[in-house]
């Protein structure tokens, strides 16, 4: 059988399917509730910006008023980012890993950049890149306004709502749907309600958690 390759996801280390697989080659169970795969695995990043579910006064970005997206791991700072790119042509993305001290894109003034895990940047180029760069949004940890002579736009994610997690997992199982024409199956609040008593606002843990519940259910 043929499959699409995997990559690795540099965030989470888990494998990212590089392309769709065409129904047919799903598993049996897959196949029965019209699905091409687990909806809740890594998503190739354009995938997933595609469909995030953000409110949309995050999208807004204008030149010289730089947006820092704050929130703790898993709770939707890339999810934020990658919407961005999704939606403004030309916009850039890059993602810092855990030991960089630097980004390695270097856009155009009036390019969008898209600054994952900013807070990991040495503060002399963030300086220079605040300075340079007049359209910009961040995802970090910690506030950077230090760090910027403009007044920072912050969006804090700091709550999940059962609506808009519902939302979220209703994009996730049509990202999966096999054919168009026949419906997915749903998961009921009562399953979601649990899993915000769970992890709270954790939306990467509620994710994992809905991946091997369906993977255990499917299998």
């Amino acid at each position: 059988m043929n499959t699409s390759p995997l990559t690795v996801d540099a965030k989470t280390s888990r494998p990212v399917r590089a392309q769709s697989w065409p129904w047919w080659q799903a598993t049996p169970g897959y196949q029965r509730r019209n699905l091409r795969w687990n909806p809740f695995g890594e998503a190739p990043l354009r995938e997933l910006g595609e469909m995030a579910i953000v409110e949309e006064g995050a999208l807004d970005v204008a030149p010289f008023q730089p947006l820092q997206i704050m929130a703790p791991a898993g709770h939707g700072k890339t999810t934020h980012l990658l919407a961005l790119q999704a939606r403004h042509r030309g916009a850039i993305y890059e993602y810092v890993p855990v030991e960089g001290r630097d980004f390695r894109t270097r856009p155009t003034s009036m390019q969008l950049f898209l600054l994952d895990e900013a807070q990991r940047v040495n503060r002399r180029q963030l300086r220079r890149l605040f300075a340079s760069q007049s359209l910009l949004a961040l995802g970090t940890h910690t506030d950077l306004q230090p760090y910027c002579r403009h007044p920072l736009r912050t969006l804090r994610i700091e709550a999940l709502s059962l609506a808009k997690l519902r939302a979220i997992v209703s994009a996730r199982l049509s990202w999966a749907r096999a054919d168009p024409g026949r419906p997915v199956p749903t998961i009921d609040d009562s399953r979601l309600s649990l899993l915000l008593q769970s992890h709270a606002a954790n939306l990467r843990a509620i994710l994992e958690a809905l991946y091997d519940w369906f993977q255990h259910v499917e299998m």
